[in-house]
């Protein structure tokens, strides 16, 4: 049974053909060649994740491709996909766009996708995302069902959202699809407004047509936010367009041991009862550099924080995190597990000023001199000095961006290598083993087995038994 991405590769490839085929035949409302966003919305939405789980995890993404679900060739279900071309819908930074699906009954259940592409960031950036948007459908009863079914929070490391209505659950009406956008960290960059282009794709028992967005200053909870038209208005432990990220309190004047999910941001609202000079900070784990992000307030995209650094595993020394706000006593800190399972966290905020421990000097030995050696009685009781232990060092985040955060793992990727280094020539040393030792054993078994079946004979017989062969018996 083959498997694996070079059987994943060819397959996705010809059923994309074949769905590009469809629209372009004229078999859907309209004759139209789909651009890459649209298709890779229309591929994410034929997803089917093996285990029946709504959200995509690191193995086996949305799940396996299914354009049975998405090309309606027997008209039992429909499909709408955005405007193309120049009529391909945008949105501006901090933009509400929304459009409306009539759902006619619940004998399909209905999926929307958002896909688009993020403007590219230096490969060393923490950040995983310039543009960050989110998807939300609202039911006709007020349901809110947020991109990828997200549990805390909305999708920040993707540039690709789904929502999935069971029948169950589906009820016909009008559904609602909204499409946020948070902070643009290249909007300052630029004298225009920057808008973010994407496509959108919707099937279930539906109208085939194309989907169009309009801007709006409704917001899909039953109170809005009259300083952010078309958000939710949110509680003081909730932020977010419809107030879907919890922030947890903590008290800084204690050690904070928290457990954050994979693939997550935990964003905490630190209080002090003295300013903040620097937080230590250690995890469980130590394959994966977690980052830790501080602001004043906390955001819902890593990249609206004002300070980033990395986490030191257990195995290490703390990472010291200096504040430069020497006023700061309340503040916001938010961890990024970057791992497929739960991590453990441990921090520590310092009220005292930081002091860096002092570098070890090397002193000369004094010279020997030629007096004489004293006696037991004479040789005086010195102390000795107990060697300074040796932390790391201070490190100072004063921008968002990588060049500051420590490299505290660079040791353990050499011991990684070494070690792995090592394992190589084992392995090459035993095959050559093995390689030596199976050519000694055929070379007996030569030895001890005459193929040829040959015995000695004299050349008399020889010859007579060669006439023999060739002209029989009676010659």
């Amino acid at each position: 049974l083959k498997s694996g991405t070079s059987m994943a590769v060819p397959n996705v490839a010809g059923a994309t053909a074949i769905a590009a085929q469809y629209f372009k035949s004229g078999r859907w409302t309209d004759k139209v060649e789909l651009d890459g966003t649209t298709m890779r919305a229309l591929i994410i939405n034929s997803a089917r994740h093996p285990f029946g789980s709504k959200s995509p995890d690191i193995i086996y993404g949305h799940g396996f491709v299914d354009f049975s679900s998405v090309l309606p060739l027997e008209n039992d279900f429909g499909i709408q996909i955005s405007e193309q071309n120049e009529k391909r819908p945008s949105i501006t930074e901090n933009g509400h766009l929304v459009a409306e699906i009539d759902v006619k009954s619940n004998k399909v259940p209905l999926q929307v996708t958002l896909s688009y592409l993020d403007v590219m960031l230096n490969q060393e950036s923490p950040i995983p995302l310039t543009h960050d948007l989110d998807l939300v459908v609202v039911s006709p009863d007020g349901v809110i069902y947020r991109g990828d079914h997200c549990v805390n929070g909305t999708q920040f490391l993707s540039t690709n959202e789904k929502v999935i209505v069971d029948e169950t659950e589906l009820k016909a009406g009008i559904y609602k699809v909204h499409v946020y956008a948070h902070s643009f960290l290249d909007s300052l960059l630029s004298k225009e407004d920057v808008r973010q282009e994407f496509s959108t794709v919707a099937t279930g028992d539906i109208e085939n047509k194309y989907m169009s967005f309009g801007e709006s200053d409704v917001s899909p909870c039953p109170e809005s936010d009259p300083e952010h038209p078309g958000f939710c208005k949110c509680k003081e432990d909730e932020i977010g367009p419809i107030c879907q990220a919890k922030i947890y309190p903590h008290n800084a004047d204690e050690k904070i041991e928290v457990t954050v999910p994979p693939l997550q941001l935990y964003r905490m609202k630190i209080k002090a009862s003295k300013p903040i000079k620097y937080i230590s900070a250690n995890y469980s784990d130590f394959r994966k550099t977690p980052t830790i992000w501080i602001s004043k307030e906390c955001h819902m995209s890593m990249g609206q924080y004002d300070f980033n650094a990395k986490v030191a595993s257990n195995k290490e020394l703390p990472i010291i995190t200096l504040i430069n706000d020497t006023s700061l006593t309340e503040f916001c800190a938010a961890l990024f597990t970057y791992s497929d399972q739960p991590r453990d966290y441990s921090l520590l905020f310092s009220t005292e000023e930081y002091i860096p421990p002092p570098t070890p000097t090397a002193s000369k030995s004094p010279m020997p001199t030629k007096s004489r050696r004293p006696t037991e009685t004479e040789i005086p009781e010195t102390e000795t000095e107990t060697p300074a232990p040796v932390t790391k060092t201070a490190t100072s985040i004063i921008t968002p961006t990588s060049d500051v955060m420590p490299t505290s793992d660079s040791k353990d990727d050499d011991k990684e290598y070494k070690k792995l280094k090592r394992i190589i020539i084992i392995m090459l040393a035993c095959m050559a083993v093995v390689f030596l030792a199976l050519i000694i054993v055929i070379v007996i078994l030569l030895v001890k087995w005459n193929p040829c079946k040959c015995r000695k004979v004299n050349n008399s017989e020889t010859i007579a038994t060669y006439k023999e062969s060739l002209l029989g018996n009676d010659f």
